[in-house]
């Protein structure tokens, strides 16, 4: 399909569903005349209930947790993982952006060009924490009426605005796409939101959450964790509601494929929701990322959901179809078909974070050893929680027995096999370097040890063959 334009409008948390306007966080009234001129989907789960790692998520088809080892070392990194933006900009498009929040600009300036401050209104500056929807709306219409916009130039265009506070959205959200339909009403448009918010009518008010949780992104309810999202493809053709479980990975590939690119040529965790084989598969959400404390992890299915509490080591299973509010855990063995959801989700839980926990391990120093059918990994973390989720990966996912070492190769290691301290240490001296996968098998023939020389490269390349 011919696209010229791509508009990505994006409301900050806002709920999959309308009540009486319990707070701002309701699903726009703007969104319901939408679904009259676009696909809907219902279901669509968000890969983690927080903006910085969902929307980074969204656009590089990534779990969120892949991306970073905390919230503050997140920086995209364009040699590691492909992205929607830069797909976007080898086929001549033109990425730019206009966000509310500051961290977000700052954030996501790698994926987008922002629109310059030339085109802000008076007083308005990068350095504001925050711009109101007004202002949002106002930069935008300012760049489209300049010589530095054409609507027949090849645009992919971000629209971030916020929900909190401001009766308006919806109106100002509404103007914005008939402006756009305006401008080319054969543009591809998305409106989405980047993850939910916990209902009021639950119980969820801002003590309690602050009292229970701290904050709002480690509330694994789907009332946080199910988003509204849209495609309306150009001049409305397409009309009808989506029901399938989808995740907000499948958004870069389904753009790509509604403009006709082979987004399997790239290393998505999603997959084109239009494709004709697409298959519905368990749905991962991450509250915060893969090395930060209170991490939770939901494992869900049409039917049921896992959410594994990592620094209590705790999983607890919910009956989506009978519980749909989540109040009440079920036992594990419940039914046989609720035994068979567990150990298979456990199993996608693994196998997912094995991967995460290779690349996010690219800045230490890598050391593996090979010796007595052993492979050893020595990596530097010193949070032995960490560690233990680490092992549960391993264990669950390769044959070999791996030592993890806790600072440095000098002292005591972690055995595996028995969760206690071997009394060993490694002194390597002048290790051989390597840096591609299908040199590993001769170097374990010839030396006990060697370094990884670019453990970026080695990493890529490694998780393919877990995958």
């Amino acid at each position: 399909m011919t696209v010229t334009n791509i508009f990505y409008v994006l409301v900050d948390s806002v709920r999959n569903y309308r009540k009486t306007n319990i707070d701002h966080r309701d699903k726009l009234a703007y969104m319901d005349l939408f679904t009259d001129e676009s696909v809907y989907f219902s279901s669509m789960i968000t890969s983690a209930p927080s903006t910085i790692m969902s929307v980074s998520a969204m656009m590089t088809s990534k779990p969120s947790y892949f991306l970073a080892k905390n919230y503050q070392e997140f920086k995209y990194n364009k040699s590691l993982f492909s992205s929607l933006p830069l797909i976007l900009k080898r086929e001549n498009f033109k990425p730019r952006s206009v966000i509310f929040f500051k961290e977000g600009r700052e954030k996501f300036n790698s994926f987008f060009k922002h629109v310059p401050c030339q085109f802000f209104p008076k007083n308005v500056s990068h350095c504001d924490k925050s711009w109101s929807n007004l202002t949002v709306e106002k930069i935008f219409n300012n760049f489209i009426s300049s010589k530095q916009f054409s609507p027949k130039d090849k645009n992919f265009f971000y629209l971030h605005f916020n929900c909190r506070n401001d009766p308006n959205t919806s109106e100002i959200v509404e103007r914005t796409i008939e402006k756009i339909k305006k401008i080319d009403n054969d543009s591809l448009i998305i409106l989405c939101s980047d993850h939910g918010y916990p209902d009021p009518d639950r119980g969820y008010t801002p003590e309690k959450i602050k009292r229970d949780f701290g904050t709002h992104d480690v509330v694994m309810t789907n009332d946080n964790l199910t988003i509204p999202f849209y495609v309306r493809f150009p001049r409305g053709k397409k009309v009808h509601v989506d029901k399938r479980l989808v995740s907000t990975l499948d958004i870069a590939p389904t753009i790509l494929d509604i403009l006709g690119l082979n987004y399997k040529n790239y290393e998505f965790f999603g997959d084109s929701l239009f494709a004709l084989d697409y298959k519905e598969n368990f749905v991962r959400s991450d509250a915060r990322y893969l090395y930060q404390d209170n991490k939770k992890t939901s494992i869900m299915s049409s039917q049921y959901k896992l959410i594994y509490s990592h620094d209590e080591r705790k999983f607890e299973l919910f009956d989506l179809q009978n519980d749909p509010l989540e109040e009440n855990a079920v036992s594990l063995n419940s039914s046989n078909e609720a035994k068979q959801f567990e150990l298979k989700a456990k199993k996608f839980l693994f196998k997912t974070e094995s991967v995460a926990f290779f690349l996010n391990s690219l800045e230490s120093t890598m050391l593996i050893s090979y010796k007595s059918n052993c492979i050893n990994l020595i990596f530097q973390n010193k949070r032995r929680k960490d560690y233990l989720d680490f092992i549960e990966v391993l264990k669950s996912e390769f044959p070999y027995k791996f030592l993890i070492n806790a600072k440095d190769k000098s002292i005591p290691t972690i055995d595996i096999d028995s969760f206690g301290y071997l009394n060993a240490s490694y002194k390597v001296e002048n290790p051989p370097k390597i840096s591609k996968v299908k040199n590993i098998a001769m170097a374990l023939k010839n030396n006990s040890y060697f370094y990884i020389q670019e453990p970026s490269c080695f990493f890529k390349d490694l998780y393919k063959f877990i995958l």
